[in-house]
């Protein structure tokens, strides 16, 4: 390496490092003048960062099935006080504001707010459908609610207006208003074939992987295989394969594990005959984790790629979406190392030109162009992330509350 390649390189090192010191200070700073939403044996309380009650909130001791606490601070929502498919809704002083009936069919499971003013009420239809409902507060906290169909999707985020919609479709794929927009980078591109086999329908074979798997061709119908797939402890799963698509290998502790194997089939032209490449990634299937969070405009959408190696990206969409992102032309702003350990609980934009994520125990924050590219390998900021549970000093004992929210205006 050239002296002036070399002191570039310490250079960045430096001002990454430097801004990491910086962020720990400045996390603390805002810590002090944060707020945190408590459960406590099925109450609710705002309490300081150090554990120090502000208010106590609600005293029925009453079960509830999601609650959280607005940004600003000055509002709280949590599963009915009359009933869980209803949303109620408090001021920072406890004070009732409004019942919300959001007329769903069963309990709301989750509450997030996208923003002060619009709050997301997520019911569960069944492990692969919800119905959600947004709540916008306008002048005196007055709330309209506008409803959506159930949608297929397992995490889904509004746009600022409340008029579009973004979801993840399985744990790969981005839907925007039911049309996919962005998919998972593909482990499989960078994969390596390890075996290829022919077998006939009916027959089967074991693999000659480490660990080894056995594949059998129960039927073909078109250019449609059927598989299934069985590992060396007797677990096995069949699948429909179409032309050009391929079956992931669960082995053991499945996605977790790897190197992850796919089993690729392509209907031979010899009749009743598939040829098997059985492929090897060492990374294993990305999909999206934390969420998805839309900048205040409603420009760009954020979200995280990870992997079972333990490999994380942050991506930035433009809103300039169309089946170019698929093959990353057009609409990919940035994806870049998340520099952070996962697994990764919140994404937002603090602002149209400012990307925060939040892991395990560490946060990121990134200044962003307001329109374009992001340039790569520009500096960002590293702190230590708000706690998840807080011990609290309740009458003369200390009990630990799960944080239900943050509030850091």
């Amino acid at each position: 390496m050239h002296k002036h390649d070399l002191k570039s390189s310490l250079s960045r090192i430096a001002l990454v490092c430097v801004l990491s010191v910086l962020s720990g200070a400045a996390m603390a700073q805002t810590r002090s003048s944060c707020k945190a939403l408590v459960e406590i044996s099925n109450n609710l309380w705002l309490v300081n960062p150090d554990g120090s009650v502000i208010k106590q909130v609600t005293n029925d001791s009453q079960f509830r099935t999601a609650a959280a606490l607005n940004p600003a601070g000055n509002l709280i929502a949590f599963s009915g006080k009359n009933s869980p498919m209803d949303v109620t809704v408090l001021d920072a002083s406890g004070r009732f504001i409004e019942d919300v009936d959001v007329r769903a069919a069963d309990a709301i499971m989750q509450l997030d707010w996208i923003n002060s003013s619009l709050l997301l009420a997520e019911e569960h239809l069944n492990p692969n459908a919800s119905r959600f409902h947004w709540i916008r507060f306008g002048p005196g906290n007055s709330a309209s609610v506008l409803h959506t169909a159930p949608a297929e999707g397992s995490t889904c985020a509004a746009s600022p207006d409340a008029k579009e919609m973004a979801c993840v479709l399985g744990a790969a794929a981005l839907e925007l208003n039911g049309r996919t927009v962005f998919v998972a980078t593909d482990a499989i591109a960078s994969a390596t074939t390890v075996q290829a086999i022919d077998v006939a329908v009916g027959t089967g074979v074991t693999t000659s992987t480490s660990p080894a798997f056995r594949v059998d061709v129960l039927g073909i119908d078109g250019a449609t295989v059927h598989l299934k797939i069985t590992s060396s402890d007797g677990l096995w799963t069949e699948q429909y394969v179409p032309a050009g698509s391929s079956m992931d290998v669960q082995l053991g502790d499945g996605a977790d594990r790897t190197p992850q194997y796919v089993v690729l089939p392509t209907v031979s032209t010899n009749s009743g005959v598939v040829h098997l490449s059985i492929l090897k990634s060492d990374t294993g299937a990305y999909s999206f984790e934390g969420g998805i969070a839309w900048s205040p405009s409603g420009k760009r959408l954020a979200l995280v790629e990870a992997n079972p190696a333990g490999q994380r990206f942050w991506v930035l969409l433009n809103r300039h979406m169309g089946r170019a992102a698929i093959s990353g032309h057009g609409a990919v702003d940035a994806r870049e190392v998340l520099p952070i350990d996962g697994p990764v609980r919140s994404i937002v934009f603090t602002s149209d030109t400012h990307l925060r994520i939040e892991g395990a125990s560490q946060v990121f924050d990134k200044d962003i162009p307001a329109d374009g590219k992001v340039p790569a390998g520009g500096p960002y900021l590293v702190g230590p992330a708000m706690p998840q549970q807080l011990t609290v000093k309740v009458g003369a004992a200390n009990s630990i509350g799960e944080v239900k929210g943050w509030s850091c205006p």
